[in-house]
């Protein structure tokens, strides 16, 4: 017998919709009873069912940022640039599940302001340490991958 799996199904009435949270065994007869039990219960129609994964939902989008990691981001910050660094909020971007690999990153090139200058910095990847160049599925975002390296105050540093 399969052990009890976190679900959750989506269940519309008219333009409203509500999530509803359930455990199941993974099969796909105990996740119809599962749902049929729902659906007498609560009334509407069941328009999916997933797996839930495994983090608790905050309950806010997108989640705040942690005291610490904004202190820590704040240091990293003004060791990088020489001067004082000012927080602020800005709304991240959402990343999504699926993209594609575009290939291994070579090079990157920044323009960064350190110690009152601007000045373009050009850092070379060893073989080893390239990370992955991934897009995002709808082509709107790039994201860095995997890697042997790390951001230091003198920069980029290969591992």
């Amino acid at each position: 017998m399969l052990a009890p799996l976190p679900y959750v199904a989506v269940f519309k009435f008219g333009r409203r919709r509500r999530r509803v949270e359930f455990n199941a065994r993974g099969d796909a007869n105990a996740l119809r009873y599962a749902s049929g039990l729902l659906r007498s219960k609560i009334g509407g129609q069941c328009v999916s069912v997933r797996r839930s994964s495994s983090k608790p939902r905050s309950g806010r989008n997108p989640a705040p940022a942690r005291a610490g990691e904004a202190a820590q981001a704040a240091r990293a910050l003004e060791e990088f640039t020489g001067h004082p660094a000012k927080l602020s909020r800005t709304k991240a971007p959402k990343v999504g599940r699926a993209g594609w690999v575009l290939g291994k990153l070579v090079e990157v090139s920044y323009i960064a302001t350190r110690d009152g200058e601007t000045v373009e910095y050009v850092h070379r990847f060893k073989r080893r340490s390239r990370p992955q160049l991934v897009s995002s599925a709808d082509g709107s975002q790039l994201y860095l991958l995997g890697g042997a390296y790390s951001v230091t105050d003198r920069g980029i540093e290969d591992a």
